[in-house]
């Protein structure tokens, strides 16, 4: 019985718990037969996220493997506590960080933030608190962002010896962010 867990735990941990990412790489049925109850993914998913900090602690992996690895695996699996880990790598890790890197992090927690609509381990008023706190962050980056070094356009207007675009401002992509920040936090004030 030991050997199949640590098989299915294996599996799980490699395909980030994603039912989708075990059928493409033609594990699922494997993983089905050994009918892990939902208590024991949640245990992996908390020990997996802890290893993922431990990781970006050491610098054994990259921040961008830290927030793409835990939001992915929140989308799925998320609690109340696990969004707040994922929305802890801001403070913890982020910041002197260029916008490029923010608009990354925001985009992946906002990713993760959709299917919270729907999941039912975590009540209507900690998924309002959730994403107001996300929201919160995304203004207070907005009203800093004169402040915030934009390394990436930077680079491309000085090499290429072009001006910024006319159109184009630091915080286009922050603004889309909030925008779809505010409807989820609309359609949860509708179901609270």
């Amino acid at each position: 019985m030991a050997d199949k867990l640590t098989r299915a735990k294996e599996i799980f941990i490699e395909n980030l718990g994603s039912h989708d990412n075990m059928q493409e790489t033609g594990c699922l049925q494997e993983y089905l037969q050994y009918n892990i109850p939902m208590e024991i993914e949640y245990n992996w998913t908390n020990e997996f996220i802890t290893e993922q900090f431990s990781k970006a602690d050491s610098k054994s992996i990259r921040i961008s493997e830290l927030i793409s690895s835990v939001s992915f695996i929140v989308s799925h699996y998320g609690r109340y506590q696990d969004y707040k880990k994922l929305l802890a790598i801001n403070n913890m890790y982020l910041s002197g960080a260029d916008l490029f890197e923010l608009n990354i992090y925001f985009d992946n927690v906002l990713k993760s933030m959709r299917p919270l609509l729907e999941n039912d381990n975590v009540p209507s008023n900690l998924k309002l608190e959730i994403v107001t706190e996300l929201e919160n962050m995304v203004v207070d980056t907005k009203e800093n962002i004169a402040s915030i070094p934009d390394k990436i356009t930077g680079y491309i207007t000085q090499k290429y010896n072009l001006q910024d675009p006319k159109r184009f401002t630091k915080a286009s992509k922050l603004n889309q962010i909030h925008n779809e920040i505010n409807t989820i936090k609309n359609l949860l004030l509708n179901f609270v």
